[in-house]
């Protein structure tokens, strides 16, 4: 069966017609699958929400050594990715907080984890009182 068009004078057949069609549907079809491709894979979480929970508290501390200081949380860098993986694979093994901390300066150095050392912190504290009380102790006098 042919159609045939007055104005144009072209014709074209129905097969035709329905070969183009089922042709660009199979066309599109194939390019969103192809787009899945590339799509992000999550990353598998802890069954236990508490478990998670302290993850994602640990992935705000932990810093990207590959990215400018960005934390681990929001990178998208493999770096990141392998540390939040290693992070949850250590809290179900049953690790704390700190024991994960520590493996990773252990492991990393001091700069993976972004928040300051209590050691600094409390050298710190114990100078700035000696001296307050030294200047204290001067003006007393």
């Amino acid at each position: 069966m042919k159609i045939f068009c007055h104005k144009m004078n072209c014709s074209l057949s129905i097969k035709k017609i329905f070969s183009n069609l089922l042709l660009t549907k199979i066309s599109i079809i194939l390019f969103f699958l192809c787009l899945d491709c590339f799509a992000l894979n999550p990353e598998p979480k802890l069954d236990d929400p508490s478990q998670e929970a302290r993850a994602m508290e640990l992935f705000l501390i932990v810093k990207c050594l590959v990215c400018n200081g960005q934390v681990i949380e929001n990178s998208q860098t493999q770096f990141a990715s392998d540390m939040r993986q290693l992070i949850r694979q250590k809290i179900s093994q049953g690790y704390d907080d700190s024991q994960i901390k520590q493996y990773l300066i252990d492991t990393y150095g001091e700069n993976i984890i972004t928040e300051p050392s209590k050691f600094y912190l409390t050298i710190f504290l114990v100078l700035s009182l000696l001296i307050s009380g030294g200047v204290l102790w001067f003006f007393k006098k």
